[in-house]
């Protein structure tokens, strides 16, 4: 008989900065697979924004509950998502974390204070472009003033 799988909720600092949450048995070998190793392994989220490195992880009893706990981290705002990932029982910060050895440095090692630059991310970000709008912050803005109503269905001109 097999041991039982232990599954974990985990939390990733990409180079620019931005986190990606997700589920594995494997935190090791999941965050390898987010930086490339093999390559083509990995979400494509994160390939656009290596390296990765683990900012913390927690157990789960099994894989309905790591989704679930995945999906809560994930519906928090982005300052909360760290926070509320560690107050899980047996949370643990990247600091504390497994560490694996990666051979472009120790994904775990202090924070980046500017986001690192490779080809592929060079060539998807213009830095001299504008920064892009706020999205859902446009559109509340459009629901409050009532811009962009179609007025032949019922909305105000």
């Amino acid at each position: 008989m097999l041991p039982p799988m232990s599954w974990h909720v985990y939390l990733l600092r990409c180079a620019d900065g931005a986190l990606y949450c997700g589920v594995t048995t494997d935190v090791a070998r999941r965050l390898a697979e987010h930086n490339g190793e093999p390559p083509g392994a990995g979400a494509k989220y994160t390939r656009a924004r290596r390296p990765v490195r683990l900012a913390a992880s927690a157990p789960c009893a099994d894989k309905p509950a790591a989704l679930r706990l995945e999906l809560a981290v994930k519906k928090r705002p982005r300052a909360a998502k760290l926070a509320f990932l560690l107050g899980q029982p047996g949370a643990q910060p990247y600091s504390q974390a497994y560490s694996p050895t990666y051979p472009l440095g120790d994904p775990l090692s202090e924070p980046l204070s500017e986001p690192l630059s490779d080809p592929l991310t060079e060539a998807l970000v213009d830095p001299l472009a504008e920064p892009l709008s706020d999205p859902l912050a446009e559109a509340q803005i459009r629901a409050q003033t009532g811009e962009g109503r179609n007025p032949a269905k019922g909305g105000a001109a």
